[in-house]
């Protein structure tokens, strides 16, 4: 099964049957409109529909974007690395935890190495002290973005050691890079 990143843009394949689940990145650039458009035209970088197009106009707005306005530019899918998530919404039934599948396909189009990190990460934190999944690659992108640290802090209760294999996974699975000091324990930021 290839994941929404992958089918972004086009009628989907059979194998991709109703009430299939992903959720998706899209990279986004605020920029200002060099004339008025239209939710889902096709613009460039310096927010000119004339210009190479690298994106569309936010495709959620109800109304055309004034000349001279800021909006959100949606980058062309496939453009950035994709990844693979688990959502829930209001009007669709929660699955049970633990039911949720990645298909070995989809690994494969991500290319191994990476599958490979995100099972370990994935695995490393239903094992560990940290609260889930999303919050411990969230506290992960923070602390590479502050240039590194001692610890990982979470808002909640979370200890634990972090082994050197952890960054090397990181790295792969979610492009993060420890400039400084790579933490070696979770702790709790309360």
């Amino acid at each position: 099964m290839r994941d929404a990143v992958a089918t972004m843009g086009t009628v989907l394949p059979d194998e991709i049957k109703p009430g299939t689940r992903d959720a998706v990145h899209v990279a986004c650039i605020a920029v200002t409109a060099k004339v008025s458009m239209h939710p889902g035209t096709d613009v460039g970088a310096d927010g000119d529909p004339k210009s190479k197009p690298v994106g569309i106009v936010d495709p959620f707005l109800k109304e055309a974007v004034p000349t001279g306005s800021r909006f959100w530019l949606y980058l062309y899918p496939r453009t950035i690395t994709g990844l693979n998530h688990h959502w829930s919404h209001p009007d669709f039934p929660e699955e049970k935890k633990g039911e949720f599948v990645i298909y070995e396909e989809s690994y494969k189009a991500m290319g191994e190495d990476k599958a490979r990190s995100e099972r370990w990460l994935e695995d490393f934190a239903d094992s560990s002290d940290v609260p889930s999944y999303d919050e411990l690659r969230l506290a992960t992108e923070h602390v590479a973005m502050e240039g590194g640290g001692h610890s990982i802090h979470f808002g909640t209760d979370a200890s634990g050691r972090i082994p050197p294999e952890f960054w090397i996974h990181a790295e792969k699975a979610w492009g993060i890079t420890i400039q400084g000091e790579k933490p070696e324990y979770f702790s709790c930021a309360c």
